[in-house]
């Protein structure tokens, strides 16, 4: 009998539409059919979402092929179902992300969910001969714990899976705070990227005292930002957010190039600048192409290396990479000056002192601060000696008090900065301080 051609569309768009509702790999729902299905709640349900990602995937995809890797993500999605249960929905949004659709949303009914989890997880899968163990990091979304909105619990049980990496906890259930805190960074993020194309951030400088003569020997680069939306943003939020993504180094290269156009206009009228200082973020002194990136900014500012000091935190010197090293000796080589920021602080391993060529050590203001006790006196002798050792120019930060001057002076502390010395000041200005 010939088949009704009404009813053999009928089947073949509704096995269409199923395709266009599911991911192939796993037979799950796809980010399609997850909108639907929460889209086709008519009333606040009960219902949670567990978000969970598997831990360096990509490391698995790299050594054993993406073949493997994907017959590694059916079989863990599969063992998955199996421990939670088939009356549950499932859901594959992203390569090695899963989200689990759960009718419960009190605590310790999802908990035990979790450990279902974690627990199947425990057990080596074998894919293709290769033994492979597998964890993830584990988001917990409710409604109407949450939002009375179902369609937010993905992006809520995605904000607490971001909560778990971050605070290196495999299991995060949705937290309001942690919540503001993100879409304040993605607020701050994106506002920050267009302040650095539209040229929005200012540079202020600090000066650097001699402490016997009172002239300025140097200053400091620091940036200053007021958004017409945020308002002002204090460094520390944005630069921490900054080195967290990829504007990092883009902030740098900003710094660097506006204080380059302020020595290059101070030289073609004939007047003299002491050095200025740039913070170097952390992850850069690690990039193979750091030397050349600076040279070109100071190259087409016509700007010479001796003009500029970089500052490099001890984190950085702890670090175990091959290119950090091999990059301060060449910018040394090139006439930069290298400058410790912050010494003191974190680290009690000195030896790196005697591989790196360092001019200057910046003793951190924390010491300073504490100046007035024992033990701070006792540290800030130790730190002046060993500069004194390797022949470095000592610097003290975060200077408040004449008091403070008149001590470090006396062990031979040569310079100094903060606000009892001078505060930052808009570049120009700082610059006007100079004699002419």
């Amino acid at each position: 009998m010939t088949p009704n051609l009404t009813q053999t569309n009928a089947c073949a768009s509704k096995t269409s539409s199923a395709s266009e509702d599911q991911d192939q790999l796993t037979q799950f729902l796809n980010r399609v059919g997850l909108a639907k299905h929460l889209e086709a709640q008519t009333k606040t349900p009960r219902l949670s979402i567990i978000h969970l990602d598997f831990e360096h995937f990509g490391l698995i995809n790299q050594k054993f092929g993406r073949r493997i890797g994907d017959n590694l993500i059916r079989s863990a999605a599969h063992r998955i179902r199996s421990a939670v249960g088939t009356e549950h929905r499932y859901c594959r949004p992203a390569g090695d992300e899963l989200l689990i659709l759960l009718n419960a949303c009190n605590k310790e009914d999802l908990l035990t969910y979790v450990y279902r989890i974690q627990d199947t997880l425990e057990k080596p899968f074998e894919i293709g001969g290769q033994h492979i163990t597998l964890s993830a990091n584990i988001g917990v979304a409710r409604c109407p714990h949450d939002s009375n909105n179902p369609e937010r619990l993905p992006d809520l049980a995605e904000c607490a899976l971001r909560q778990s990496k971050l605070q290196l906890d495999p299991i995060a259930f949705f937290n309001p705070g942690f919540h503001l805190r993100m879409q304040r960074t993605i607020d701050v993020e994106q506002a920050l990227k267009s302040a650095i194309l539209n040229n929005k951030l200012e540079v202020y400088l600090q000066p650097k005292l001699d402490f016997a003569t009172r002239e300025i020997v140097g200053f400091e680069a620091l940036l200053r930002w007021q958004d017409s939306e945020l308002g002002c943003v204090m460094p520390d939020e944005f630069i921490s957010i900054a080195e967290q993504s990829l504007l990092g180094q883009q902030l740098d290269f900003f710094v660097l190039r506006s204080v380059c156009s302020l020595i290059a206009e101070r030289n073609f009228l004939g007047l003299a600048t002491p050095p200025i200082a740039i913070n170097i973020g952390a992850g850069h002194f690690s990039d193979p192409e750091l030397t050349g990136n600076l040279n070109a900014i100071l190259s087409a500012a016509d700007v010479e290396p001796s003009a500029i000091i970089l500052e490099v935190t001890e984190g950085v010197l702890m670090e175990r990479n091959c290119q950090v090293a091999p990059n301060l000796k060449n910018l040394r080589a090139l006439g930069y000056a290298i400058a410790i920021d912050d010494f003191g602080t974190g680290y009690s391993a000195l030896s790196y002192l005697k591989f790196i060529p360092a001019t200057e050590l910046k003793i951190d203001k924390s010491f300073i601060s504490d100046i007035d006790s024992d033990q701070g006196q006792t540290l800030i002798r130790i730190i002046i000696s060993l500069a004194r050792a390797y022949d470095l120019v000592v610097t003290a930060e975060g200077v408040e008090t004449k008091a403070q001057q008149t001590f470090l002076q006396s062990l031979g502390c040569e310079q100094g900065q903060g606000f009892f010395l001078a505060q930052p000041k808009p570049a120009l200005s700082a610059l006007g301080m100079l004699p002419a």
